[in-house]
């Protein structure tokens, strides 16, 4: 059977969400919407181009306060390398880049949902 990126998505994006899953809600939800967005770039990025990326998959820029603290959270996870050059996505994520991005927001939102319905909201 021939190497799928769509099998493998599916079975390695939750796992990259579960990374942050101990967080408390709304830094869950900024986490997980950050890395959809760190997901879409290659190279190394600049805060600015990914402000305006989350805006692009979520419909909403992140303050600048939030955006740190995503990114502080995703690369404690080991899902973002952080430098004086900017964000750059761990390979485990870059390698997803391709795929449709819906893809991505859609278990971003199930995996949102479900850690909402664990906390009984």
């Amino acid at each position: 059977m021939a190497f799928s990126y769509e099998e493998a998505f599916d079975r390695a994006w939750p796992d990259l969400l579960s990374r942050i899953d101990d967080l408390p809600r709304g830094k869950k939800d900024a986490a997980a919407w950050v890395l959809v967005a760190v997901s879409c770039h290659e190279d190394t990025t600049t805060a600015g181009e990914l402000a305006a990326t989350c805006d692009w998959v979520n419909h909403a820029v992140p303050g600048h306060e939030e955006l740190a603290g995503a990114l502080r959270r995703l690369r404690d996870a080991g899902l973002v390398a952080l430098s004086i050059e900017g964000i750059t996505p761990a390979p485990e994520v870059e390698q997803f880049r391709h795929l449709p991005l819906q893809r991505r927001r859609n278990l971003a939102e199930r995996f949102l949902r479900g850690a909402r319905s664990a906390q009984g909201s």
